[in-house]
């Protein structure tokens, strides 16, 4: 066996180890990208069976697999989005997040899913920061169901989410799995968009976010997911821990996953992504000469790649990608065409304007969860959701918000400080990044900013003490988490 070459060894995926996609995995999820545009059953059949496996693992005491169908939730809720898959709600993504929330709880009372002690209690903070406002909304508002799942779910999965993961022991390899999960639904989007896109040249490029590009769905939501494969795809294969089994995936797939963000128009998603992974490298690269060597000569090769790949852009749209990044309007009046805030953030800072304002005259406890959609028209803006999290914790609650976005920002530094595994620091560091720079342009309306500031926090151990944990667990279920003894 130790002769064969290594595609004959496995095919699907490497599961002992360090985890890797075979050849036919990729084939598979091709094949499910290539279909998708022409069946809307097909995000239906991956929700079930993503349900369904996190169900069987519940029942057979491995409640920490319900972490990997969390860890896929971004990508199969833009999946089932592209698609507009009737029988799916629009939400789908919040909805499996209650399910797995709930999973979880359960879970955490069954004997054979041991845990360990809280490594930290900020989610039982956030979720207090929440109480005062939601509670004074009940009395205040009309209660909209849509709009209170649409507007508060995030933060409130967020918090009691945090609260689960704390008490979670991860070893490092099992660590490494699960962030590469995050990459697998990025093939089928990529195919989606592709066979969805009409020619080049039948395009009307201008400065605004295309439609034409993203299969017909939210520009800013399919750029963000593009963001995410080439953040995860580009960490571990600059790690030299490659999350396809061929290299020649890998680097494809990064230069595809940028180019083609580059064509959505939406800026959010890729700038915040390469962002992140610059974080994410400079952490790794830390403490070691050669890394830092490794690390410039990328960066060198990067900067090179990515100069031709928006030039590329840019001339297949006409220069019209170079005015989108820059701020123009070119089809504005003459003597109007420059550049402001509010143009380069597609209209976020004046939306996030109001949203100060509200919060300066509702200081205590906000406006409610959803309400400041329907009081911007009275602060100079229109009525429209809040792009940015951060502002609308402010503006919907308050004072609670206002200690909330505190939590946020400061946690990851907190946390970091205590991760020791240089390799899972730079992991987390990259997707607090990633969490909270989506916040800025996606508010939380897709589980991104949720799932990755989520995955960033848990606890991991090193894999030298497997065997150990392994002895004092003394467990007769098998399973790959590992419970640190306290």
């Amino acid at each position: 066996m130790s002769n064969l070459p290594e595609f004959l060894k496995y095919s699907f995926f490497r599961t002992k180890g360090d985890f890797q996609v075979g050849f036919l995995a990729v084939a598979l999820l091709l094949a499910i990208g290539a279909v998708a545009p022409y069946s809307n059953m097909i995000s239906v059949v991956l929700w079930g069976a993503t349900i369904l496996y996190l169900g069987v693992s519940f029942f057979n005491g491995n409640s920490y697999r319900i972490w990997y169908g969390i860890m896929l939730s971004p990508g199969l809720e833009i999946i089932s989005r592209l698609g507009k898959s009737k029988p799916l709600p629009d939400e789908m993504g919040k909805y499996f997040l209650y399910y797995a929330i709930v999973l979880l709880l359960l879970g955490s009372l069954d004997r054979r899913n041991k845990l360990g002690k809280s490594k930290y209690r900020v989610g039982g903070a956030m979720l207090a920061c929440l109480v005062p406002s939601v509670v004074h909304a009940v009395g205040v508002n009309s209660f909209d169901l849509q709009g209170w799942i649409f507007n508060l779910s995030g933060v409130l999965q967020l918090s009691i989410l945090l609260i689960f993961a704390a008490r979670e022991r991860w070893t490092e390899t099992e660590f490494f799995k699960l962030c590469k999960i995050g990459a697998l639904p990025i093939l089928p989007i990529a195919v989606y968009i592709t066979i969805k896109t009409p020619k080049f040249e039948e395009i009307d490029f201008n400065n605004a976010a295309n439609f034409s590009t993203t299969g017909g769905f939210g520009s800013n939501q399919v750029s963000t997911l593009l963001g995410i494969g080439f953040l995860i795809i580009s960490l571990f294969y600059l790690m030299k821990k490659p999350v396809f089994q061929f290299g020649i995936v890998n680097v494809g797939l990064i230069g595809f996953l940028v180019f083609r963000g580059f064509l959505t128009f939406s800026r959010g998603g890729i700038l915040v992504a390469v962002l992140a992974a610059i974080v994410g490298l400079l952490v790794y690269s830390v403490g070691s000469r050669s890394r830092l060597r490794r690390l410039a000569m990328t960066s060198v090769f990067v900067v090179i790649a990515g100069y031709f790949a928006f030039n590329a852009a840019n001339a297949l749209t006409h220069n019209a990608l170079a005015s989108r990044y820059s701020g123009e309007d070119n089809n504005a009046p003459a003597g109007k065409k420059g550049a402001d805030l509010n143009k380069l953030t597609s209209n976020r800072s004046g939306i996030a304007l109001t949203d100060l304002k509200m919060f300066n005259d509702y200081f205590l406890l906000g406006v409610g969860p959803g309400e400041s959609r329907y009081r911007r028209k009275f602060y100079g803006g229109f009525e429209i959701i809040p792009h940015t999290e951060y502002t609308r914790l402010l503006s919907e609650h308050g004072l609670g918000g206002l200690l909330e976005t505190i939590l946020l920002s400061f946690f990851p530094i907190v946390w970091l400080r205590r991760v020791k595994l240089q390799h899972v620091k730079a992991l987390c560091a990259a997707f607090f990044v990633l969490a909270i720079g989506t916040s800025f342009h996606a508010a939380m309306r897709t589980n991104t900013t949720v799932v990755f500031y989520v995955i960033a926090s848990l606890p991991v151990i090193g894999d030298q003490y497997l065997p150990q944990f392994k002895r004092a667990m003394r467990s007769v279920v098998p399973r790959k988490q590992i419970v640190e003894v306290e």
